[in-house]
């Protein structure tokens, strides 16, 4: 998918035109079976305004504690707003526009959208590139919160709204305790989730930034109704080195047969990934280490977080559960 160099969701339309054009003959992939329809047609306002070129248009479009994450990049809203007049131009230039096809609703807060393109052409060849939206309801108005080319490849993707119901996702931590998403989600606890490669030399230092700034997120999240976990393929032993040699106490459950990178697509590192306490993808960020967007992913941990709903006594439920991450 789109390198994340090129910086936003727009510059995906570069690689789209250029080398994975779709005869407009083939069949659209179709979302999963839901309930069809465009609330207050909001999902049609959208392309209208995106299609505009208007800057200012598309900045209401954008929460500023969300961002959007562009395919599996998460930006900032200045990032993402960067680019987009870059964008109008490629599309005015290759005569790209977009319709509403279809869209779907993810529970009561999620709504999947997506835009096939009709009427554009790459030179003589016609194509179909579609457009997959995903909004977020923030009070009373709608935010896309995350957007990608939608296909075949792509339409497994967990996006940002889907519930995360694999069982496989369990494993034992350093120190031999157990850890499951079931286990933190019956205890009304969120998930963050951490995934980085500490063997490639080259990407070394962006590790270790990684890695340290999700340790001080755990310091910070320490009491919280929220699990932070790293998740490695690594050795014990390894794992055991390299934290020591950092100084880097850090909880980590162990994936050496890669369960949890591949129910959850993790294919590059670092990887971060946010579930709330009812099984809720919330976030996800690949691969780059940005000081902006990591404090924008820590903004959302924190709206996260301070959803989990409180009891009559007053203490966050799942607080006092016994926290396999204490002991690592």
């Amino acid at each position: 998918m789109a390198l994340h160099r090129f910086g936003t969701l727009w510059s995906l339309v570069l690689i789209l035109l250029g080398c994975l054009l779709v005869p407009a003959s083939a069949q659209l992939p179709t979302l999963a079976p839901g309930q069809i329809e465009v609330p207050d047609d909001f999902a049609k306002q959208f392309i209208a305004d995106y299609m505009a070129g208007d800057t200012a248009k598309m900045g209401k479009w954008i929460h500023p504690r969300r961002g959007v994450i562009d395919s599996r990049f998460l930006k900032t809203r200045d990032q993402f707003l960067g680019s987009y007049p870059e964008l109008t131009k490629i599309l005015k230039q290759t005569k790209v526009t977009y319709r509403f096809g279809e869209g779907m609703f993810n529970g009561d807060s999620f709504y999947k959208a997506i835009y096939p393109q009709v009427t554009g052409q790459f030179g003589k060849l016609p194509t179909v590139i579609s457009l997959l939206c995903i909004f977020e309801k923030i009070g009373d108005q709608w935010f896309l919160v995350q957007a990608h080319r939608y296909d075949m490849a792509s339409a497994n993707w967990v996006t940002v709204g889907d519930k995360i119901t694999d069982n496989r996702l369990k494993g034992a931590t350093m120190s031999g305790r157990s850890f499951s998403m079931e286990f933190a989600l019956s205890k009304e606890h969120a998930v963050l989730l951490s995934f980085d490669d500490q063997v490639q030399n080259m990407f070394r230092d962006d590790n270790l930034r990684h890695m340290k700034a999700v340790k001080k997120w755990y310091e910070e999240l320490k009491g919280k109704p929220i699990y932070v976990m790293n998740i490695s393929e690594h050795s014990k032993e390894r794992m055991e080195k390299y934290l020591a040699d950092n100084k880097m106490m850090v909880p980590v459950v162990m994936d050496d047969k890669s369960v949890w990178h591949h129910a959850l697509q993790v294919d590059q590192h670092p990887y971060l990934i946010l579930i709330d306490h009812t099984g809720v993808m919330r976030a996800v960020h690949r691969e780059t280490y940005d000081d902006a967007t990591y404090s924008l992913f820590r903004q959302i941990v924190s709206d996260v977080v301070a959803q989990v709903p409180v009891n009559p006594g007053g203490q966050k439920s799942g607080t006092k559960a016994a926290d396999p991450s204490l002991k690592f």
